[in-house]
């Protein structure tokens, strides 16, 4: 009997798995099978393996560097004994060593479950332990170190996911809404308070952004500075204005107690916050890319937008419902536009082995896209002179 693999599901919802659950066994001739049975997605399933392999592909990964070095760690540990204890020349200690693992290993998953007992609690304990450390470290990689909450490597990764499924399962009635918050005069709230006490003020912002998030899926990032990002799927189209004042309703209550730097007395201050959203309603996604950075500029336009009207106060726009919007275009959204048009004459000759005709179209779709916003930016500056 071998390791398939370990159940990363398990490892996202708990501390860890317990051996029981981490493991699936089987026999080279049967089917794989996840244990207990029913406690986990049918691994028959393709979607749900595919949803495996792309999220949690590096917590697999860590797993499988974590078994290799575990499995070292006691071969290294007999070597070492056996040199002591026998004498044995290193070279000989290890080759008796990884023999000795081996023949243990070997009759465990061949014989019966006391031999496996006995291999688990010999190797694969260790295996565990290392595996479980390593999947700690990566997912530290994940968060913000100031405010706990993720950063925007994580929140790219899965806004990047999200987008591949809707496409592939695009559903009218169900939406990806991406938030963008900036904290108003924030460089002169920290010129007055200094850093320490700025940093109580982002630190705020995000425990108010994670109590406006109400399901598991929603997702909130600390993206730099004084900026946040929110994501919400499978969002119904009545509900994104839901959506902008349950984050208005956290935010614009805010109170803290901070020092000035020079003074000694505590002052009440309020921070106020701009937010700015975007969704994916009645839209083709084309480029995943190129949609993805185009969907959170939107939001963060919005999120400026809204800070012109006032930045005194916590508001919200939603880009599509600013009627002077292109105003705000830029080279990019143009080329990202161009782009998409020609996404599915690119991927045709991608996949046929064409590499060097989809770059040549690349290049005619930028060149489209330049063109584009040339024109747009005459006409614009012709409108301005009316």
């Amino acid at each position: 009997m071998i390791i398939v693999k370990l159940n990363p599901m398990t490892t996202e919802t708990n501390s860890g798995p317990a051996p029981e659950e981490g493991f699936s066994w089987h026999k080279p001739e049967e089917k794989p099978k996840i244990i207990p049975e029913g406690k986990h997605p049918n691994p028959d399933d393709r979607e749900l393996n595919k949803i495996w392999d792309d999220v949690y592909m590096d917590k697999v990964g860590a797993f499988n560097e974590g078994l290799r070095q575990g499995f070292n760690q006691q071969i290294t540990q007999e070597m070492k004994r056996l040199v002591k204890e026998e004498s044995l020349p290193e070279d000989k200690a290890r080759e008796k060593a990884e023999a000795r693992y081996s023949e243990i290993i070997g009759q465990a998953f061949d014989d019966n479950q006391a031999s496996m007992e006995v291999a688990y609690k010999d190797v694969l304990s260790s295996v565990m332990e290392t595996s479980h450390a390593m999947l700690e470290s990566r997912k530290k990689a994940d968060l913000d170190s100031l405010t706990g909450i993720h950063n925007s490597r994580y929140l790219d990764r899965m806004l990047e996911y999200n987008l591949e499924l809707y496409e592939r399962y695009n559903k009218e009635n169900e939406l990806i809404v991406v938030a963008f918050i900036d904290i108003n005069n924030f460089k002169t709230l920290n010129d007055r308070f200094g850093q320490k006490e700025g940093d109580k003020i982002l630190q705020v912002v995000a425990k108010k952004l994670e109590d406006a998030l109400l399901r598991k899926t929603d997702l909130i990032a600390r993206i730099g500075g004084d900026e946040f990002m929110a994501v919400f799927t499978h969002v119904k189209p009545e509900d994104v204005e839901q959506i902008a004042e349950r984050l208005k309703a956290e935010l614009q209550e805010m109170s803290l107690e901070l020092v000035p730097r020079e003074g000694k007395e505590q002052e009440e201050v309020h921070p106020q916050v701009s937010i700015g959203l975007s969704h994916t309603a009645n839209r083709q996604i084309g480029d995943i890319g190129s949609f993805q950075k185009k969907l959170t500029k939107e939001a963060e336009t919005a999120a400026k937008r809204s800070k012109n009207k006032s930045d005194r106060r916590t508001d919200y726009l939603i880009y599509q419902e600013i009627e002077d919007v292109e105003s705000e275009l830029d080279l990019d959204h143009f080329i990202a536009e161009a782009l998409n048009e020609f996404n599915r004459e690119i991927e045709g000759l991608v996949e046929t082995g064409y590499e060097e005709s989809a770059r040549v179209i690349r290049n005619i779709a930028r060149q489209l896209g330049e063109t584009r916003y040339e024109m747009y930016l005459r006409k614009k500056n012709k409108r301005s002179k009316n």
